[in-house]
Parts: structure tokens; sequence; C-alpha cells
């Protein structure tokens, strides 16, 4: 009996310091995620503003630095078309030459032993009398390649329909 309680103890006192271990642990891990946040949100808030907008106020969108450190003002392309948006986003790219970029996805939801349906065409399956989705959109990438385009080449294109937004970025090499 002696010796049980002899090895519980030492198990207890090996688990407590593994535990005690584990929460500094945690603790630092805690504390090295909050050093990456901020470290990130600093070097946005170089590269996408302070260092973009120090370059135009000078008219320069590249510059070297004394020491060689070589810096590019470029501008990235970003959109998105919100759910909320999504038919009339298609229904303005489809009227201004643009459906060629839609994807239209046609999803049908079956039980495994119906299997044998997918294969059909959506209205055969709706036919049957099964579920079928039916959802349209356009990539992402897709999207931001072809707003990058029209952007480019003067196209006047609704910004707020495509949640387009350009991102002045540095990159230093």
């Amino acid at each position: 009996m002696i010796e049980s309680e002899t090895q519980n103890q030492a198990l207890s006192e090996r688990l407590a310091v593994l535990c005690d271990r584990c929460a500094i642990v945690a603790t630092s891990i805690e504390d090295l995620e909050n050093q990456l946040k901020k470290a990130k949100a600093e070097y946005v808030r170089l590269t996408e503003f302070e260092i973009p907008e120090l370059l135009s106020e000078h008219g320069l969108t590249s510059a070297e630095t004394l020491n060689g450190t070589k810096v590019q003002v470029t501008d990235a392309v970003h959109a998105r078309i919100s759910e909320a948006k999504n038919s009339e986003a298609m229904a303005w790219l489809r009227n201004n030459g643009a459906a060629g970029i839609i994807k239209h996805v046609v999803s049908v939801r079956i039980d495994p032993e119906q299997a044998e349906y997918a294969q059909a065409m959506a209205e055969k399956l709706r036919n049957d009398g099964l579920l079928v989705e039916e959802s349209e959109g356009v990539h992402h990438s897709t999207l931001r390649s072809w707003a990058k385009e029209m952007i480019d080449s003067g196209v006047d294109v609704p910004t707020d329909l495509f949640g387009i937004y350009i991102q002045r970025k540095a990159k230093i090499s």
C-alpha cells in the first residue's frame, strides 16, 4: 500500500510539472500570437500606407535607398461579389459583354441509392423529384483579373457592385 501511495504521489507530482509547463507554453503562444498580429498590422501600415504615400508625395512609384534597398509601389486590384449583390452583378456582367467569366453551377443532392441519376441533366432530375440547386458566380481570381483588365483599359465598372478596391502596396527587395 505504501508503494502504491508513493507511485501515485510521484505520478501526481510529474503530472503537475507537465501541466504547469503546458500553462507556461500556452501563455507564451498567446503572447507570440499577439506580437505577430501587431507586427503584421505595422507591416501593412508601412507597406500599404506610409511608403506608398511618401513616394506619391514626390511623384514616384519606385525608388532606391542609400543602402540599396529598392522600393516599388504597385496597384493590386481586389474584387468580391457579395451574396446580396450576386444577381445584380451577374446581370451587369451579361449586359456589359462579360458573361464569359460567369460560371454556372448545378448541384444535386441525392441519396446514395439514387446515384445513377447523378449523370442525368438537371431538368430530368427535377422531373424525377430530386432537389436541384442552381447557383452562378465568378471565381474570385477570374473576377480580380477581369476587374484589373477593365480598370487598366479605362472601362467604367461599378466598384461597389463588384466590391472592387485598389490597394497600393510597397514591395521591398
